[in-house]
């Protein structure tokens, strides 16, 4: 049984393991010194297991903004996993 839809499947089916996932954020770039929208990160150097991040401004509770790394649109990676970040 097929989840995805036709197009998602051209696009790019390859979906990560947690592990690699975990890994691989460690290689994106703090958002708040980056002005790049995207940033894309091969996994094993495969061209078709590219993952891509999209650069997005979160609006906190209390009015801040706040720009986060975002996978798909749906997963909201927390700064705790960049190299650069602030600690």
């Amino acid at each position: 049984m097929n989840f995805f839809k036709k197009s998602e499947e051209k696009k790019g089916g390859y979906i990560p393991s947690m592990s690699q996932l975990r890994s691989l954020l460690a290689s994106l770039p703090d958002p708040a010194k980056t002005l790049d929208e995207t940033h894309e990160i091969r996994v094993d150097d495969n061209p078709d297991k590219t993952l891509r991040f999209e650069r997005a401004i979160i609006r906190k509770s209390d009015g801040s903004k706040s720009p986060r790394w975002v996978y798909k649109g749906r997963i909201f990676i927390d700064s705790k996993y960049y190299t650069n970040a602030k600690k």
